[in-house]
């Protein structure tokens, strides 16, 4: 990880300026809230609200350049004045708030506007998910069954990169690394760590491997079943073969805890077969056209429950179900037929209502006008089609699928409209909305590949979100379900569904 903060060094608008008499001094502090430029004693920007012979100064900068006394060339990017005061006797204090930072070692200068070839993530948790590792520990059991420890193996096929996409845009190879941090006689220090490396066909910009990185960790996030995040990001110009270590106030959650990380839906074992097509998928990659057009349906999708099922958020559980809902909605749009009536039969039954109503008042032939104009299908009806292409997925899941969707869509109307119906019991809620949430994680793993088979399997193995699984079980059991229970329970095999006699 990059320091909280680097040593106190000089700035300019440019190289030159923070290598010449016109630097200032000032330090760079890293933190949740972005990156804070703290100049004691000088300035870089004006005030916005400082006007000299008629111009503002100027209070803002794409690029901010310098150097810190520990021997890094630092450069921040969108850099705008965040505040300042002046002091006795005229000294000026200012801080300056940017967007991100990059660090370069041994006082590099670099091109902070160069193109991007590639890209290192350290993920955490990665090595879990990945599941292999070259080393492995082998213990003996002595005459009294005590285990002791006999060996260290190096196993040589699990030491090489794995390569886990290859695409005409991109490559990413996930490989190893194993650092000892410290070793005595006494004490040895072993750590196995995993990478990503993102290779580019083409050069990105800053801003597009930035948000790369951010969509790949989205997809473990997917994975992992917990949120995946970004420690490191190390970023290679165009021509450069040094690294440039990047710094912005990503995403960050709790470390999760060993059950989560035991419950782990969907390692790489799981997905290794067909990890390239999952990864392509999700990422846009030769797509049909048609689909293309739908996808930003599918990407809103998938970045709502990755935030409701993987990210440790405290937010009110109304506002996770208007989110759950909205996730819902977006993927039953995704490859649908969004129109009620065929055009041409629309038409022509449009044309013979405006014929029945002719002579009636203005204002009310106006206003059926406007209503038959429409010809868009209900988010229930978008819904029960789209439990109906993916009833493989979800029937084991959900078997009453009516009464979940009218229970699910009562929920949603209360909390996105603002309804007058009365507000739902907030454990209810609670557990509605998570199954909403697994509803739409299922069924997006069957839109980037999966069979439905496996998609289940893997949930039962994991026992991922099982509490939800169990809750949805059991409230929506089917009617079928119900009726021959209770005519077990009865001793009456042949149950003919009239309630027993009193």
């Amino acid at each position: 990880m990059l320091p909280s903060s680097f040593t106190q060094g000089v700035w300019g608008k440019s190289w030159e300026e923070a290598r010449g008499d016109n630097a200032v001094q000032g330090t760079a502090n890293l933190g949740d809230e972005g990156v804070v430029l703290d100049i004691p004693c000088g300035k870089l920007f004006g005030s916005p609200s400082v006007v000299i012979n008629g111009e503002k100064e100027l209070s803002a900068a794409e690029y901010l350049y310098g150097f810190s006394q520990d021997g890094y060339a630092l450069v921040l990017g969108n850099a705008a004045y965040s505040g300042g005061e002046t002091r006795y006797p005229g000294m000026v204090h200012q801080a300056i708030r940017a967007d991100y930072l990059m660090a370069a070692k041994g006082c590099r200068e670099f091109d902070p506007s160069s193109v991007i070839k590639r890209t290192d993530i350290e993920v955490r948790n990665l090595a879990d998910w990945y599941g292999k590792s070259a080393y492995c520990m082998t213990f003996e059991s002595d005459d009294q069954d005590n285990m002791r420890f006999r060996a260290l193996e190096y196993k040589k096929e699990n030491d090489e990169a794995t390569v886990l996409l290859e695409s005409g845009q991109c490559s990413i190879t996930l490989f190893s690394k194993y650092i000892i941090p410290g070793m005595n006689v006494n004490e040895m220090t072993f750590r196995h760590q995993c990478c990503l490396r993102v290779c580019f066909s083409a050069g990105k910009a800053l801003e597009e491997a930035r948000d790369f990185a951010v969509k790949l960790s989205k997809f473990l996030s997917l994975c992992m079943g917990f949120h995946a995040a970004i420690q490191r990001l190390t970023l290679y110009f165009d021509g450069e073969e040094s690294a440039i270590q990047y710094y912005a106030p990503l995403i960050d959650s709790p470390a999760p805890s060993k059950n989560a990380i035991r419950a782990m839906p969907f390692p790489y074992r799981a997905l290794e077969r067909e990890i390239g097509n999952y990864l392509s998928s999700w990422f846009d990659y030769g797509i049909e056209r048609r689909d293309k057009e739908d996808y930003p349906l599918l990407k809103r999708a998938g970045d709502l429950i990755v935030s409701i099922l993987t990210y440790d958020w405290k937010m009110p559980v109304e506002l996770q179900c208007v989110s759950a809902s909205q996730a819902l909605e977006a993927i039953s749009r995704y490859r649908a037929d969004l129109q009620s009536w065929p055009k041409a039969e629309l038409k022509q039954n449009r044309k013979e209502l405006l014929k029945r109503i002719e002579g009636m008042p203005e204002e009310f032939v106006a206003w059926i006008q406007s209503r038959i104009g429409q010809n868009s299908k209900g988010a229930k009806r978008l819904i029960n089609e789209l439990m109906d292409r993916h009833k493989d997925a979800v029937g084991w899941l959900v078997p009453d699928i009516d009464k979940f969707v009218s229970e699910q869509q009562a929920a949603r109307n209360t909390y996105s409209h603002g309804s007058a119906a009365a507000a739902v019991d907030p454990s209810y809620l609670y557990r509605l909305t998570m199954g909403t949430a697994l509803l739409c994680y299922v069924i997006l793993w069957q839109l980037l590949g999966m069979c439905p088979t496996q998609i289940r399997c893997e949930l039962e193995r994991s026992h991922f979100k099982s509490w939800v699984i169990d809750w949805l079980n059991v409230q929506y059991q089917s009617q079928d379900l119900v009726d021959a229970s209770e005519c077990d329970e009865d001793g009456d095999s042949g149950c003919s569904g009239r309630a027993p006699d009193i």
